[in-house]
């Protein structure tokens, strides 16, 4: 029990006085002790011990005078038994802060430091949870028109499978990071564990089912670039060992020819292991370092786009994603980290620091190469000397003969007229045959009206590229002339 409840005690006043002579005077010699150990003039003897012991005081700063005593009781009042009357705005707080050790020799100080009440601090976790609850349902509802965007295995192979990975990866950290929140915290469950849920909904019911559709519909593509790279090794390993025939192999006395084994690529578990530690270690050296280490992953995560950007220049397509899906996502995969770094007032208390702007910089250009790509061209940014020679879907036609009707030849041998309906919905094509000739930009945009394949049909630019008729066989017999 603390000293000054003794005066609770006292019977009279007379005994109340010399209790509280008493005690002022302990009191008084306490402080000074604890002076004279700041000070470094003396030690207090404690028990050696590997622990530091700790005795803190803290003080409450006052309200300004200006608040009315009244409206402070009804404020309060309201925060206990919401009434829905009308209160004062709550005052800020703040408090002094005094801790130190007496064994350790330790001191930690903070003047007029602000919070916030308990009530308050619930109010902004409930907006920080139905925020993130709406973001994901709204994540929910684009990744639902993006798989109703490729509901064939053409328009799917065009979709990177570590785009959708990787946001998969981070809806399913904030699912975990909300439901501990909620569990740790006894007055957050509710609202943070609906949160959880919302984001559980993302992960586990539409994101893993289109990642699955993605790797199964891409499955033999990767099997053939395996077949492939093995194959090449295969023939390099027989040419090297051709040429060094005699110092690879040795004889054995039966006459059998013996090689080294080769070793295997994949890592051992112990260098996996070894690797996780280390990372750990390095994660709580320091907070520089944190800082550094969150900023990495900040920066890897938030690369999502990338991949999409790659396979589009690899494959040559276009249009693997929707424009609502890509612009969408981007938005709301920032608001949370806008939230806590860019927020003054934010729920965790993070002060703003510039780099979240950076973090949207980087990601708004991601999103200006997947719109310049499906405008320009999948390869607009890459050096033609560095690209294979592939074939013009959008050619200059030449013009039909305008005295005599003739049509007009294209590669294939086929005739088109003045006039040519698309093979696939049979409405007339706008080849913009003046302004095809152009070599300008506006000419190159015409171009891309229209498709004509090598083997000398006419389409629609988006019937060729969205029609769910032609599977990647069926185009290729297309381009082969049927």
């Amino acid at each position: 029990m603390p000293l000054w409840h003794i005066l609770d005690l006292m019977p009279n006043n007379a005994s109340f006085t010399m209790a509280a002579a008493a005690l002022k005077e302990r009191y008084q010699k306490r402080i000074k002790t604890i002076q004279d150990i700041m000070d470094g003039k003396e030690r207090l003897e404690y028990p050696e011990s590997s622990s530091c012991h700790y005795q803190m005081y803290m003080q409450l700063g006052a309200i300004s005078p200006s608040v009315r005593p009244n409206a402070l009781k009804d404020l309060e009042r309201e925060w206990a038994a919401p009434q829905g009357i009308s209160v004062i705005k709550a005052p800020h707080l703040n408090s002094t802060l005094f801790m130190y050790s007496p064994n350790c020799r330790l001191t930690i100080g903070v003047k007029k430091s602000e919070g916030m009440k308990r009530e308050k601090f619930y109010s902004k976790a409930v907006y920080y949870a139905g925020m993130a609850g709406t973001v994901a349902f709204i994540q929910v509802f684009l990744l639902v028109r993006q798989m109703e965007y490729t509901p064939t295995p053409s328009s799917v192979s065009k979709v990177s499978y570590w785009t959708i990975a990787i946001q998969v990866f981070i809806d399913s950290y904030l699912c975990m990071l909300h439901l501990t929140t909620g569990i740790l915290v006894d007055f957050l469950f509710i609202p943070f564990v609906a949160a959880s849920f919302f984001s559980f909904v993302l992960v586990a019911i539409f994101g893993m089912r289109y990642m699955l559709v993605i790797w199964r519909i891409q499955r033999p593509e990767r099997r053939g670039r395996r077949n492939r790279a093995a194959a090449q090794a295969a023939a390099a390993q027989a040419a090297q060992a051709q040429a060094t025939s005699t110092n690879a192999t040795t004889t054995d006395g039966a006459g059998t020819a013996t090689t080294a084994a080769r070793p295997t690529d994949t890592m051992p578990d112990w260098m996996l292991i070894i690797s996780l530690v280390t990372l750990y270690k390095i994660a709580i050296s320091s907070t520089k370092v944190q800082n550094l280490m969150i900023s990495v992953c900040a920066v890897a995560l938030f690369s999502f786009w990338i991949p999409q950007i790659i396979r589009n220049v690899i494959r040559g397509s276009k249009k693997g994603l929707s424009l609502w899906f890509i612009l969408g996502m981007s938005a709301t995969r920032l608001t949370i980290p806008i939230y806590f770094y860019g927020c003054p007032d934010n729920l965790m208390g993070h002060e703003p620091t510039p780099w979240i702007w950076g973090l949207v910089a980087w990601v708004a250009l991601q999103v200006g190469v997947l719109l310049l790509q499906d405008w320009l061209g999948p390869r607009f940014f890459v050096p033609k000397k560095y690209l294979p020679p592939i074939y013009d879907y959008h050619p200059i036609l030449p013009a039909a003969d305008e005295e005599s009707g003739a049509g007009r030849a294209v590669p294939g041998g086929h005739q088109h007229g003045p006039q040519q309906d698309c093979a696939i919905c049979m409405l007339p094509i706008d080849t913009a045959s003046g302004a095809a000739r152009l070599s300008s930009v506006v000419g190159s945009l015409g171009r891309l009206n229209y498709m004509l394949t090598p083997c000398g049909h006419l389409f629609h630019s988006d019937c060729l590229e969205r029609v769910s008729v032609f599977g990647a066989q069926d185009l290729l017999l297309l381009n082969r002339g049927f």
